[in-house]
């Protein structure tokens, strides 16, 4: 082997392993920009599911109003003048779709999707009511095991303003 061509394996060498690098930036760079795409559009989802619940709320007339009456009756589910079994069945639902936007959020949380702080803006006192901890005795299968952790002494917990006799 000459001079020459030892340098232009050299050389090859070099440029190998730039355009690797290269390669490496650029792969990293587009990981990089996939997960800020990927964290908006979660954020946008979630901001989604937040306004249609709440739409929910303010707009079924029905529905707002039970929510009113397990708060200022905790025992209203409990009885069929208060609360009818229909009643009971649209506020289970409603109830459903707000704690699966807070499993989601945690999910999100857990895959490293969002940032932990996340959960902090839930607003956990609208669940720590009687009804909803009737209801959750209930429903905890149907949600993740580990949220069912998370969620269960936060929703266990008396609101500052609830009636702790």
């Amino acid at each position: 082997m000459n001079m020459k061509s030892s340098k232009w394996i050299a050389v090859s060498e070099i440029a190998g392993a730039l355009g690797v690098i290269a390669t490496l930036i650029f792969v990293g760079t587009e990981i990089q920009q996939n997960t800020e795409a990927i964290r908006t559009a979660t954020v946008q989802a979630i901001a989604d599911q937040d306004t249609t619940i709440n739409l929910t709320y303010a707009t079924d007339d029905r529905i707002a109003e039970l929510f009113a009456l397990t708060h200022e009756d905790p025992e209203a589910h409990t009885d069929e003048s208060k609360m009818s079994y229909p009643d009971l069945i649209r506020l289970g639902m409603a109830l459903r779709s707000a704690l699966r936007r807070v499993e989601n959020i945690y999910l999100h949380v857990q895959a490293g999707v969002l940032e932990p702080q996340a959960l902090d803006r839930v607003g956990y006192g609208w669940y720590q009511t009687d009804f909803v901890r009737y209801y959750w005795e209930g429903a905890q299968d149907g949600f993740d095991r580990d949220f069912v952790k998370f969620m269960s002494p936060k929703i266990a917990e008396k609101r500052a303003n609830e009636n702790t006799e």
